[in-house]
């Protein structure tokens, strides 16, 4: 883009206009001069439009009937880190079983419940 401010060749950045320490705006500036670059006319839909296109977006997706997944039995209990048999350690993870290098979010037949 060329700069109406250098008229140079540049590119616009976003910069943060702060009031204490909070972001009151964000704006366009040069990259090469830093002078605030002229707003973009941005589209804000009315109340009507934006209901329409809502309604276009939900007929699109299949609206708002989603079933809720859920998981049957103890099936997300039923994990190393669940077992009774599960020993934790600052450095590893073991099977108190096989003695070997246990992950918690794995699984066996081995499984024992913790009481």
């Amino acid at each position: 883009m060329k700069c109406p401010f250098c008229k140079e060749e540049s590119f616009a950045k976003k910069k943060n206009i702060m009031e204490g320490w909070k972001v009151a705006r964000v704006v366009e500036v040069c990259a090469l001069c830093g002078a605030e670059l002229p707003q973009k006319e941005t589209e804000n839909p009315s109340g009507d439009e934006r209901d329409a296109r809502r309604a276009g977006l939900a007929a699109f997706l299949g609206g708002d009937d989603v079933e809720k997944v859920s998981l049957a039995g103890n099936a997300d209990r039923d994990f190393c880190r669940n077992c009774a048999n599960f020993i934790e350690h600052p450095f590893r993870t073991l099977c108190g079983i096989s003695g070997d290098a246990a992950d918690p979010m794995g699984s066996c037949d081995k499984f024992a419940d913790k009481k």
